[in-house]
């Protein structure tokens, strides 16, 4: 197996591998409510339940339940390989049942992969290898890993989920507004590098805590990442003379990844040019967080960009969702071509190419 370099290649496997499951989980979810109201939550005990509820059930329990043993799961497998998958499952299936939630999981995976890792570097006897690494290796770290994750991880991981979730609900108003405009700058800042994953998983974990329940710091953070493309798109739509001709077609594309949440469709305008795009990104973006906020603009899933709007309960207030939208993608472009020098296309291309 290649070795990975840094702490971060690791999270990022897991937390890649589990989006999926977030984001299949919560709009099915969203479908459960359309159908049956909030009487969706309310699986009955034994039987069946109405299809709103079934659908609901699938998407909070079979779907969205899995994604702490997904990512506990393969963050072990980045760090100890496929031996270490069982015994990071297995802590992050506890985190999601003792509170410690996704930090948990996230610490249970990495212990899991650090734990077998060491393990298959013990020297046993030839004889015995067979044995050890078929029955003690999994039997032994998933029992370590689990009464780890029990006694040592959950507890302490859980007061502190618990504690951000109440910082998180006690914020209104201003200090909501700030929260909103500063996730989603950190979604615009980097061309959807670490920054804008933190800023994304926060959201992701607001969700998470409350299944079902509207979440302004989600809406931010999708919004936030749906302007820089947007913006330049815009941009590059109403100015032509500042960009070049293959700026002039990324921009085509850039509406349609801008509105389906595609962060990486500003990269072609902020490599050439990041002085300028990205602040003017930025920006946009901070004042599209804002406004989602100050709409009280919340919702129930966590990707879809524009297309999560039809979705019956998918998004509360969907006027603040679009004008977030209509109004950060406005200053994100007003301010990359204010920015932007005013030269000609072929002067452009030509320190392009010398570049």
């Amino acid at each position: 197996m290649e070795e990975k370099q840094s702490f971060f290649d690791h999270l990022l496997d897991g937390l890649n591998k589990m989006i999926p499951f977030v984001v299949a989980g919560g709009i099915l979810m969203a479908l459960g409510f359309a159908v049956s109201g909030a009487g969706a939550m309310s699986y009955p005990e034994e039987g069946l339940g109405t299809f709103g509820q079934v659908i609901y059930q699938i998407g909070n329990k079979h779907a969205m339940g899995l994604m702490f043993l997904i990512v506990g799961g393969f963050i072990a497998q980045s760090v100890g390989g496929s031996n270490a998958l069982l015994a990071g499952m297995v802590g992050g299936s506890i985190a999601s049942v003792n509170g410690s939630t996704f930090l948990g999981a996230v610490i249970s995976g990495f212990f899991a992969g650090y734990l077998v890792k060491y393990m298959e570097k013990v020297a046993i006897p030839k004889s015995l290898e067979t044995v050890y690494n078929i029955l003690l290796l999994p039997v032994i770290s998933t029992a370590v890993v689990g009464l780890v994750s029990y006694y040592v991880i959950g507890i302490p991981v859980a007061f502190i989920m618990n504690s951000l979730t109440s910082v998180l609900e006690s914020m209104q108003g201003g200090n909501l507004i700030l929260l909103c405009a500063i996730l989603g700058a950190m979604m615009a800042v980097d061309l959807a590098g670490p920054i804008l994953r933190v800023a994304y998983f926060f959201g992701v974990a607001a969700v998470v805590a409350n299944p079902g329940v509207p979440q302004v710091v989600m809406a931010a953070v999708i919004v936030g990442g749906m302007i820089p493309p947007l913006g330049m798109a815009l941009a590059s739509t109403i100015q032509k003379k500042k960009f070049t001709q293959e700026e002039q077609e990324a921009g085509k594309a850039a509406w349609i990844l801008g509105l389906s949440l595609i962060s990486e469709g500003v990269i072609p305008f902020a490599i050439r040019d990041p002085k300028r795009v990205i602040p003017a990104c930025a920006i946009g973006s901070a004042v599209a967080g804002a406004v989602i906020a100050y709409f009280n603009t919340g919702t129930t899933v966590v990707h879809g960009g524009i297309f999560i709007l039809p979705i019956p309960g998918a998004v509360q207030n969907p006027l603040g969702y679009v004008l977030a939208v209509v109004i950060g993608t406005v200053v994100a472009a007003g301010l990359a071509l204010l920015l932007k020098r005013d030269v000609p296309t072929e002067a452009i291309e030509k320190i392009t190419e010398e570049a």
